[in-house]
């Protein structure tokens, strides 16, 4: 990993976020409540990922905060296996 200060993170992770949510909002824009509710028979709905994808983007920054706040490490370090 690159060796970059946090900062430059922050407003790449925050460009990327930004660009995600506009191309969400205009899905959002065009799609009917009833085809975000059905998907095929045993799969998730779009409904479904989509709420997937948001707690999992909550939860991720939320550790991440953490790390920042706290200074502490997140998890460990471990090595490839690149066999």
């Amino acid at each position: 990993m690159v060796d970059c200060p946090p900062l430059y993170w922050t407003i790449a992770m925050d460009s990327y976020l930004e660009q995600l949510l506009r191309e969400l909002e205009e899905t959002m824009s065009v799609t009917s409540r009833e085809r975000m509710e059905n998907g095929p028979p045993g799969k998730w709905t779009p409904e479904q990922i989509l709420e997937h994808l948001f707690l999992t983007y909550h939860n991720t920054n939320k550790g991440l905060a953490n790390v920042w706040r706290t200074g502490r490490r997140w998890g460990r370090a471990r090595p490839c296996d690149i066999g």
